[in-house]
């Protein structure tokens, strides 16, 4: 096999045009740029309306991935327990717009990495809801509305998986309802990742009945 030296300003040309594609802007050594290439996925991400400071973070994150990811490498964003607050589950409208908000940056934050990351699933494990034993059902559904609809510019971007915890539940009835909740896809399932070989399976360890 034919062996040939690639001069410095050439990598240093190869590493600039992937900073410029994903617009992370950390060193790179030549080991760790097939990572960043096969990782990047096409496209430039849409900051407008989200603060720098979440920005700066998913860039770091999707950096950090990027730079890992080998020729089969499994990459996925999970979150979970965005307790999502109804207008009566706090009386004080700060700590109401403090839950709002911190569930409104941690989705654009996962948007922003589905943006510069090819991920291959993300997740939200449960626990959309406050679900306190004060919670009314009609807070319990608009507190799950408003959580789908952070997560709706995650699921336009990358194929996601929405299961309900265990404060996603109807306390007057002391069961999930499945109308409350629709467009989860339950307590139990799996998924099979075909080109990784890989089966996710979901489970509700909170199952009572």
């Amino acid at each position: 096999m034919a062996e040939y030296v690639i001069q410095e300003a050439t990598m240093t040309a190869i590493a600039q045009a992937i900073r410029e594609k994903t617009g992370i802007s950390l060193k790179m050594l030549p080991g760790t740029m097939p990572g960043y290439i096969r990782g990047i996925k096409s496209g430039s991400a849409d900051t407008a309306g989200i603060p720098a400071d979440i920005v700066a973070e998913a860039k770091r994150v999707a950096s950090g991935m990027l730079s890992k990811i080998g020729s089969n490498a499994l990459t996925f964003g999970v979150m979970s327990d965005m307790h999502e607050m109804g207008d009566g589950d706090h009386t004080d409208p700060v700590i109401l717009e403090r839950y709002r908000r911190a569930n409104r940056n941690a989705c654009q934050g996962m948007r922003l990495i589905a943006d510069q990351v090819s991920l291959d699933f993300a997740a939200n494990l449960g626990d959309l809801a406050w679900g306190s034993s004060s919670t009314t059902g009609e807070d319990l559904t608009a507190s799950i509305v408003q959580a789908q609809r952070y997560m709706a510019p995650v699921m336009e971007r990358v194929d996601c998986r929405i299961v309900p915890g265990n404060h996603d539940v109807d306390f007057a009835d002391g069961f999930v309802d499945s109308r409350m909740i629709g467009g989860l896809v339950g307590s139990y399932g799996y998924q099979d990742l075909a080109q990784k070989k890989v089966r996710v399976i979901w489970l509700n360890t909170a199952d009572t009945t």
